[in-house]
């Protein structure tokens, strides 16, 4: 089951107060690399036994929400253990080596940032579709670009 968080009552209940593993996608309805890595996403929970629990922010719906998270483009899914982020997979990635990633966070001592797999570094960068400029919009306000 994917738990939709619309505000901070619903973060601070689902997913910080929470212990275990948490897998949170920042996405949109109208992203075509969203819409295709929804199967994979929600196959996560079949894949794993229920071991990580699913959550998703729609950037457009919580957008100050979804901000503070920083995404570099979407989809951007976010793995969580006990409340710390060990590792960001960005954009579009097949099914098998979505969840060869996930497993490998999984199994890391150290956060995954260590490894290769920490923010910014899990992916070739953000998958968008032909008129998508959410991360140009998202990112004026922090200085990353002009």
């Amino acid at each position: 089951m994917i738990t939709e968080i619309r505000n901070d009552a619903d973060l601070d209940k689902e997913f910080i107060d929470k212990k275990g593993f948490v897998l949170l996608e920042l996405g949109a309805s109208w992203c075509r690399p969203c819409q295709v890595m929804a199967p994979a996403f929600k196959g996560v929970e079949e894949e794993f036994k229920g071991e990580v629990r699913l959550c998703h922010i729609d950037v457009d719906e919580a957008e100050d929400l979804a901000a503070r998270f920083a995404p570099e483009g979407i989809p951007t899914f976010i793995f969580y253990k006990d409340g710390k982020e060990l590792g960001r997979i960005i954009g579009y990635r097949q099914k098998n080596k979505f969840f060869e990633d996930i497993a490998k966070m999984m199994k890391e001592d150290t956060p995954a940032a260590r490894s290769g797999l920490g923010p910014g570094r899990s992916g070739p960068g953000p998958a968008q579709c032909g008129a998508c400029q959410y991360s140009r919009r998202l990112t004026r306000p922090y200085g990353r670009e002009g």
